[in-house]
């Protein structure tokens, strides 16, 4: 996965790179400008018949991928310098653990009896929720928890016992630095800057005091260990659920897991502080108004019965004593009018028959006295009872009065005990589902996670490295780059001879001495491109040129004329570089007489040539030092002299000085049949080589091509296209 994920951040990044910043020396297979707006000023008759170069094209993906291979061990190096330190500066991190324990918040109460809580417990919703998650992050919980574990004497949460710190240490520097200054200040004499420096010095250190009363503010102990385990307490609900996660992180595996659990046993100890304290208030509350509804409800039965006392009202039963009175004396009435009625009755028919129709006559007299007495006792009655009516409705007013209270009476006499049932029964409104454990494992620095990670930032830092010296690199490193960006033919590239440390490598018989060398070759190589520049025949006159000092132009020279020697073939060299002269030091002679003495006329070119004993190769030194014209190599002298050359040998080699350096290789120029622009490989920057190739083209050279001159053969098979094959060439390049 991981290789995966950093090919895919690589292949985004290239992109991006390759799409935001222009190419330069790294893109060697890529045009990256086509051209300097230079003319071609080879031979239009060439083999390219005049035509401009058109450079490869290629994806810019494929230019990025070659600069990281070419400098693979310095991505290597890059990113495994810096894997090392973050390996070390992981193991260097203090570990730190964290363990979790989860809270379900409002679980099913235990129905023991069908009670109703005091105390309404907690729902489930979303704000609910979150306010618990405050209560649980409360400093009153957190200041429980620091007393209970004695969080207060660890270094971890006390930072006054802890070592000092750099930051402490330098602040304390300060403040002797500060106080010395000042002390020195005040022994200055000076009467208003010593009395004030003495001052700040002696005065003691300012206390923090109240913005209103101005009284000192109490120093609590426990502010900043309550403030540490804050940050290091997290309390979160796990998505939409009940649950709450408490996490806590600390150096100490232990503790890590002793926190969560103490928080959450804190948490549920105060919701059911909250509930018994709810309820023991609730029950003295009760009993308080029990009491006095029970003094209430005595008071207003003493009333009722004293009322009823007043007013002379017997309750029997459901009914009073003249209610049921009346009620009796009615019955007994109509009993008596039923007896009246019956012996009415007999004595209508047995009066004319009956010999006892008499005693009829005398019951039928007495039922009716007994009829009129009892209308008489229920006329009284009625009195009675409209005159007990009035008193009843009072005292129905007070035995309402009287039911309410002990209605009141009872519901709180019932709730009262209630409440005292529930005293045993009450349960949080939280459950500790899972508790924390010990982990092993520390939640940070997580190696697996953070090494990985790095590994891929090191190789981005890597790539980016590499891109940005590829980008820094100004230098040709290819004749396929030389090419692209000049406009010219590449005539190939002449590698670097090494000089060792016991003996120094002769560059005249190097090409002599291993002729089959890949010096000796490129050598080889350059000689025919010159020969098959053009179709009018070999160069008689070969000007070695370049923009810069010290790019080899006169060790090629040299190499050139001592191969071509030794074929037989009858060369010169004509040292043209009258300000810093080198080819006589190459062949071991002095520079007099040489080319200012046969121009001033005071030697002749004859008794000027010198031959090399050893390549046979024939040299024209520079001559002596003197003031020189400018136009000295535009004169006819050198025309004829050069013409003289070229009548007497096979190839004259003309060293010219650096193009920007001075202006008499312009001159010389115009005088060669072919002009080898020079340019030394990784060195000489693009806008240089540019500048001098112009000049040349400027004053009308005829430029076989650009030639790279003291290449590392190792790094140039990274750049080069023919470098990449060196390998599979190995049989004909030594």
């Amino acid at each position: 996965m991981w290789r995966r994920y950093g090919f895919v951040c690589y292949s985004v990044f290239v992109v991006e790179f390759a799409g935001k910043y222009p190419m330069t020396s790294w893109q060697t297979d890529v045009a990256i400008r086509p051209g300097v707006g230079l003319p071609r000023v080879a031979d239009p008759d060439g083999p390219r018949g005049g035509q401009s170069y058109t450079p490869p094209s290629g994806p810019k993906i494929l230019g990025l991928g070659k600069a990281v291979l070419r400098r693979g061990k310095l991505l290597f190096m890059t990113v495994l310098l810096l894997n090392v330190v973050a390996f070390m500066g992981v193991r260097s991190l203090t570990p730190r653990y964290t363990a979790s324990a989860d809270l379900l918040v409002g679980p099913r109460e235990t129905q023991v009896v069908d009670l109703k809580a005091v105390l309404s417990g907690l729902s489930g919703s979303s704000d609910v929720i979150e306010s618990e998650i405050q209560v649980l992050r409360s400093r009153e919980i957190a200041r429980g928890v620091v007393r209970k574990l004695n969080l207060d004497q660890m270094p971890e949460f006390n930072p006054g016992l802890r070592e000092p710190g750099l930051s402490q240490t330098i602040q304390d520097t300060l403040g002797e630095v500060w106080n010395w200054s000042l002390g020195e200040v005040a022994n200055l004499g000076l009467p208003v800057v010593s009395n004030y420096a003495r001052t700040l010095s002696t005065s003691p250190a300012p206390v923090p005091r109240t913005g209103i009363t101005g009284m000192f503010d109490p120093i609590d102990p426990l502010s900043a260990p309550v403030d540490r385990f804050l940050n290091l307490l997290d309390v979160a609900s796990k998505g939409r659920s009940r649950v709450i996660t408490i996490s806590f992180t600390s150096m100490d595996a232990a503790l890590a897991a002793k926190v969560p659990n103490a928080v959450a046993d804190a948490y549920i100890a105060n919701q059911l502080n909250a509930k018994t304290d709810a309820t023991s208030q609730a029950h003295k509350w009760l009993d308080e108004r029990v009491a006095e509804m029970r003094e209430q409800l005595l008071a207003a039965d003493e009333a009722v019965e004293a009322y009823r006392r007043r007013a002379g009202i017997v309750q029997i039963r459901d009914s009073t004593l003249l209610n049921q009175q009346i009620s009796e004396a009615g019955q007994e009435l109509m009993r008596v009018r039923g007896q009246l009625a019956a012996a009415n009755g007999r004595l209508a028919a047995t009066a004319n028959v009956s010999p006892n129709a008499t005693g009829l006559k005398r019951d039928i007299t007495a039922a009716q006295s007994r009829e009129q007495a009892l209308e008489a006792n229920m006329a009284s009655l009625r009195k009675l009872i409209d005159i007990g009516s009035q008193s009843e409705i009072g005292l129905r007013a007070l035995q309402r009065e009287a039911d309410a209270d002990r209605n009141l009476y009872d519901r709180l006499l019932a709730r009262a005990r209630e409440t005292k049932v529930q005293g045993g029964l009450q349960q949080a409104d939280a459950t500790v589902i899972s508790r924390a454990e010990r982990t092993v494992e520390p939640s940070f620095p997580k190696k697996a996670v953070i090494l990985p990670l790095f590994f891929i930032a090191s190789c981005m830092i890597g790539i980016l490295l590499v891109l940005w010296l590829e980008n820094l690199d100004s230098g040709f490193l290819s004749p396929e780059q030389l090419e692209a960006v000049l406009g010219i033919p590449a005539l190939g590239a002449i590698p670097l001879i090494k000089r060792g440390l016991r003996r120094r490598s002769n560059v005249e018989t190097y090409c002599l001495d291993h002729p089959k060398s890949s010096f000796a070759e490129s050598i080889r190589n350059l000689h025919a491109s010159l020969m098959l520049a053009g179709r009018d025949g070999a160069p008689k006159t070969v000007l070695i040129a370049s923009s810069l000092p010290s790019e080899g132009k006169s060790s090629l020279s040299v190499a050139m004329a001592s191969m071509m020697a030794s074929w037989g073939k009858r060369v010169a060299i004509v040292d043209c570089d009258l300000r810093n002269p080198t080819i006589h030091k190459s062949f071991h002679v002095g520079r007099e007489p040489g080319l200012t003495e046969v121009l001033s006329g005071r030697t002749t070119l004859e008794a000027a040539l010198r031959q090399d004993p050893v390549s046979s190769a024939w040299f024209l030194p520079a001559g002596e030092e003197a003031m020189l014209a400018p136009d000295l190599f535009a004169s006819g002298t050198m025309q004829n002299m050069l013409s003289d050359l070229s009548a007497k040998f096979d190839l004259v080699i003309l060293d010219g000085g650096p193009v920007l350096g001075v202006s008499d290789t312009r001159h010389l120029c115009r005088l060669a049949d072919r002009t080898v622009f020079v340019i030394r490989w990784q060195d000489t920057r693009c806008s240089a080589a540019t500048l001098g190739l112009r000049q040349l083209a400027d004053a009308g050279a005829n430029v076989a091509g650009a030639l790279l001159t003291m290449m590392e053969p190792k790094q140039y098979q990274k750049y080069s296209l023919v470098g990449i094959y060196r390998r599979r060439l190995a049989l004909y390049i030594g």
